[in-house]
This record gives C-alpha cells, structure tokens and sequence, in this order.
C-alpha cells in the first residue's frame, strides 16, 4: 500500500495503524501540547498556531501526505474570533 493511502501518521511523518495513533495519544497522558502542538506564536494581536493532525488530509491525487496545519488568527479581516 502506497503512503497516499495510509490515513494515521506519527509525528516523525511515518505511517501507523489507529491503534498505535492511539497509544502514542495515551502515552502523552491526553495532553494537548504534548501530542497536537507543533508551534504557537503571539506577536501583538495576532496568534500563528501550527497543531499535528496526525491524519492525512491531503486528497488522493495529489502527491505527498498532510497531517499539520498551520492558522494565523487576529489578521484584517479575520472574524472567526467574533
């Protein structure tokens, strides 16, 4: 099986099965900012948050494996905080 088909990944990129998704998520004692944040920065109002998905969201015909996501919040514009 290809890696575009694998859906769990660890934190290292490497495919895995759900249950050692969910061991690796019991290892961390279910803390958050051990097993989901990858980066967080805060400079005046605005917050850029990069968090490990540890699924692949990217589609299938598209080459590679997404599994983090980076966000900015507070720029012009932005109202997901209203």
């Amino acid at each position: 099986m290809s890696d575009l088909h694998h859906i769990y990944y660890n934190r290292r990129g490497e495919p895995i099965t759900h249950e050692q998704q969910m061991e690796e998520w019991k290892q961390s004692d279910f803390d958050w900012d051990k097993m989901k944040r990858v980066a967080r920065q805060e400079q005046d109002d605005i917050v850029v948050s990069t968090v490990f998905l540890g699924l692949n969201h990217q589609a299938e015909a598209l080459q590679g494996h997404e599994v983090a996501v980076t966000l900015a919040f507070g720029l012009t514009g932005d109202t997901s905080s209203e």
